[in-house]
């Protein structure tokens, strides 16, 4: 991480400078560095290497990088019907030990769930 924060630091210094194309490399590698491993006290470092980047990135009629792709979070069904191939093996399925379950089968008259139905593969 520190050498994201020194590269970070020398392109926004070309920047200044008006040196462009030395400034994008140096903020492309500090923004590379920094999707690997995320700042954990200095987010504001990481989102000025991001706007710096993007400026420079239009001055030079670049297309900036794009940002890094996350994974959806799988979802669990609330149960495995035993006569459905709706649920396959590998799916996840709600745990009774799950914080979840436990707010569904809650006589708490005040609690309210809204589900909405997943498709699979939407």
């Amino acid at each position: 991480r520190l050498r994201a924060v020194a590269l970070s630091y020398k392109g926004m210094a070309h920047f200044q400078m008006k040196q462009f194309r030395e400034s994008v490399l140096a903020l492309e590698d500090a923004y590379r560095i920094f999707q690997e491993h995320p700042p954990t006290n200095n987010t504001q470092l990481l989102e000025k290497v991001e706007s710096s980047l993007v400026q420079v990135c239009s001055i030079l009629h670049k297309d900036p990088p794009l940002p890094p792709l996350l994974k959806f979070p799988r979802t669990s069904h609330l149960f495995r019907p035993t006569d459905s191939k709706a649920v396959t093996e590998d799916d996840l399925v709600l745990d009774k030990d799950d914080a979840m379950f436990k707010i569904l089968a809650s006589n708490d008259a005040s609690t309210h769930v809204s589900m909405e139905e997943k498709i699979d593969g939407a």
